[in-house]
């Protein structure tokens, strides 16, 4: 499916919603903007990873993140410091620091490389310090 090609459109009556930033139009997943513009980022970030092991492993600790953005109603391009610290908190609840060290480290590189490769959707890398 093109990017390019989604539009915006109307949940289809009697249909939940399939996500805060998704919308259902006769049977066909519509995304937002905001959902293009994090896939279009997030693909460039994995793209440019060198091991595929790596690639594997921020695949899915930005698909984690992410998911827990939509769950949080916090837009992933837009997130704060405030919202990363959340996260953090809930990693800690549940992970020892040197795996939520990790996980952060892979949400700060698809930031950083946002702000780098993309600096009009990207303004800055919450992760950082």
């Amino acid at each position: 499916m093109n990017i390019d090609s989604l539009t915006l459109g109307s949940p289809v009556p009697g249909k939940p919603e399939s996500g805060p930033d998704q919308t259902e139009t006769q049977g066909r997943l519509i995304l937002s903007r905001d959902e293009r513009d994090r896939s279009t980022v997030r693909e460039a970030w994995l793209a440019a990873c060198a091991r595929s092991s790596t690639r594997a492993v921020y695949e899915r600790e930005i698909g984690l993140y992410f998911t827990w953005c939509d769950e949080q109603g916090v837009a992933v391009l837009r997130a704060g410091r405030a919202d990363v610290d959340h996260y953090r908190q809930m990693l800690l609840d549940r992970h020892e620091h040197s795996t939520v060290a990790k996980k952060l480290a892979a949400v700060s590189s698809f930031y950083k490389h946002g702000t780098e490769e993309f600096e009009h959707l990207v303004p800055d890398n919450p992760v950082a310090r």
